[in-house]
């Protein structure tokens, strides 16, 4: 047993003599991975980019501290691979639907807000009809409606509205704001309808916010 700890305590100190080395595999292999495996599932990259933030601590805590910097970077890799690349001219394709009435299915991509006489989130949309026919590459769309529904991070829904460009406020550029999360347009409409409710690890953030707001 002693030998075998020895044995390990220097592979462990090999490792942390090429860091770079290893942080460089743990992307690529993550990357890869996550290429095959999942494709096109942002839910999956937003969950590891925020899971890779505490791996930052765990570098103080443990050693050598490169194994935490390791999983820290697959992490990312996985982010990486999984969330969409920026389009430049999605501000453009967008501007050019406002005023125009949309149906549109996607998933929601963040926490339900109150807001004036409703509620808004912003959704990742997989399906945009303008017209009856689709209309890709204008980016996520914040919704915007009246009425007690609800609608929780993973949650497929389902809302037929007027596409507008965000409102601005006097103390605040909220299309400057939407634009950082890639969001040009808004979708007013009078109600959504929650077709798939998140499940499985796709609940989780929801479940861990919920829990979160019950102990406070």
């Amino acid at each position: 047993d002693a030998v075998n700890e020895s044995r390990g305590g220097r592979d462990l100190r090999s490792l942390a003599r090429v860091p770079l080395l290893v942080i460089a595999v743990s992307w690529s292999i993550a990357l890869a991975a996550a290429v095959v495996i999942a494709p096109s599932q942002s839910w999956i990259g937003a969950l590891a980019v925020a899971l890779a933030i505490p791996c930052l601590a765990l570098a103080i805590a443990i050693r050598p501290a490169v194994l935490a910097l390791a999983l820290m970077a697959a992490l990312l890799g996985v982010g990486r691979a999984e969330l969409p690349a920026l389009d430049a001219g999605a501000a453009t394709r967008a501007v050019a639907l406002a005023g125009q009435t949309a149906t549109v299915t996607g998933h929601v991509a963040d926490d339900t807000r109150a807001a004036a006489g409703g509620s808004e989130v912003l959704v990742e949309p997989d399906l945009i009809l303008v017209g009856g026919s689709p209309v890709a590459g204008v980016g996520n769309l914040m919704v915007r409606w009246r009425g007690p529904a609800e609608a929780g991070f993973g949650d497929q829904l389902n809302a037929t509205g007027k596409l507008a460009l965000p409102r601005d406020l006097p103390s605040f550029d909220r299309r400057a704001y939407l634009a950082q999360r890639h969001a040009y347009l808004e979708l007013d409409t009078t109600g959504i309808n929650v077709t798939n409710p998140a499940s499985g690890i796709a609940a989780l953030p929801s479940w861990l916010r919920a829990r979160y707001v019950a102990a406070v």
